[in-house]
């Protein structure tokens, strides 16, 4: 075999034609001394050690393969040996937490007086839902009431985007699209179990005592957040960034307030989906962001405010 490279004033034209003269054109100090192999070498072993039946000393080297073969290195098969259950334990490991997937908001509170808005969605459109609708504006879904066909693009919150649950390599679990999604596109719904204040508050308390720093609970309103640490869907692995490619609106749909993830901007498949937490902070710690964006403002959020709209 011979090896062809070229080695600073070296003419690339003229091949090397054994290992060693490759090593010879190195350029780096006592390449001759440092690799000179010791004919010697093989009285050394140790009697238990023997050659691989393939090594021969009458056999000239004449690839690099077969001097890492004469290389003494004590247990090598043993040591690179690869268990057949390492991929099913580092799947196992790879996992995100779990949680139970839902579709919909679980109401652990009475539902009556908090969690419908007085209004039955969209009643103003004709045949066309135009862009400049008012229910568009107002974030309010067309319905049966309306006379807007079925095709409306004003209906959201119908049918997701496709999306996984991915490791990152700053941020932890995260999502990614697996779709080309266009700018304006609803994606999914952030959903979990609807709270009030005091039980969010006294959950978020009760996990900050257990030194739990990783929180899913979104306040939409007073007396309205939505928690989805235990119940939930993709949705809850969306990272923070300040430079977001999603937003998260509130939406009205059927009287229902529902919150959606919305493209902010054209997402590439395999691209990461995030959006700004607007995140509130509870007590003196300070949350370090890790987004990487170039306006990033190095943490995340404001002193918690009392006041919710």
């Amino acid at each position: 075999m011979a090896f062809k490279e070229c080695f600073g004033d070296v003419d690339c034209a003229v091949p090397a034609s054994s290992i060693q003269e490759v090593f010879g054109r190195l350029t780096v100090p006592y390449v001759e001394k440092e690799f000179k192999f010791d004919p010697m070498w093989r009285d050394s072993m140790p009697d238990h050690l023997e050659l691989p039946s393939y090594v021969q000393p009458s056999v000239p080297i004449s690839s690099i393969e077969e001097v890492f073969r004469f290389l003494m290195l004590s247990c090598v098969e043993e040591e690179f040996k690869i268990d057949p259950k390492w991929t099913h334990t580092k799947a196992k490991k790879m996992e995100p937490p779990s949680y139970v997937h839902i579709t919909r908001n679980i109401y652990r509170v009475k539902k009556k007086g908090y969690d419908v808005d007085q209004s039955t969605g969209c009643t103003s459109c004709s045949d066309i839902c135009y862009e400049d609708c008012i229910c568009r504006y107002l974030h309010i879904t067309c319905t049966s009431a309306c006379e807007c066909s079925e095709n409306c693009t004003n209906r959201p919150f119908q049918e997701d985007k496709k999306v996984q649950v991915v490791m990152t390599p700053h941020c932890g679990w995260g999502v990614e699209a697996v779709e080309l999604i266009d700018e304006g596109d609803y994606i999914i719904e952030y959903v979990g179990e609807v709270i009030n204040d005091a039980l969010c508050e006294k959950r978020f308390w009760d996990m900050k005592g257990k030194g739990i720093t990783k929180f899913y609970m979104v306040a939409v309103r007073k007396d309205f957040n939505i928690d989805a640490r235990f119940k939930g869907n993709e949705s809850r692995f969306i990272n923070h960034s300040c430079d977001p490619n999603c937003t998260m609106e509130k939406w009205d749909v059927n009287g229902e307030t529902r919150l959606g993830i919305f493209a902010a901007k054209t997402i590439e498949p395999r691209e990461e989906l995030t959006f700004d937490y607007e995140y509130e902070m509870y007590g003196p710690d300070e949350v370090v962001c890790h987004c990487g964006a170039t306006n990033c403002h190095g943490y995340l959020g404001t002193k918690r405010s009392d006041a919710r709209g």
